[in-house]
């Protein structure tokens, strides 16, 4: 179960975060961007934070490859949070 525990508190960390940028970005801004704001959020953003934790360049391809991988991987978690691992990409 420590693997599930660990990405819901990451992502109530990184949405705190988020919720920052929001305020200082702006609802307005945001609500006439939001192609650009998601595209900054869900792409672009978790790909320059992978190159820069793992010391690789991916590009926005092979970010994406890897993004669909940990998808499948994080949907096989069993009741018990066991999962296959695949090291491909270093996750």
């Amino acid at each position: 179960m420590e693997k599930i525990e660990n990405h819901f508190r990451y992502a109530a960390i990184l949405g705190e975060k988020i919720k920052e940028a929001i305020d200082e970005i702006g609802q307005e801004e945001i609500e006439g961007n939001l192609t650009d704001f998601f595209h900054a959020l869900a792409n672009v953003m978790p790909n320059m934070a992978y190159n820069q934790i793992m010391w690789k360049q991916l590009n926005a391809l092979e970010f994406n490859h890897f993004a669909n991988h940990l998808v499948f991987q994080y949907a096989k978690l069993t009741d018990y949070g066991e999962q296959t691992k695949s090291d491909e990409y270093g996750a």
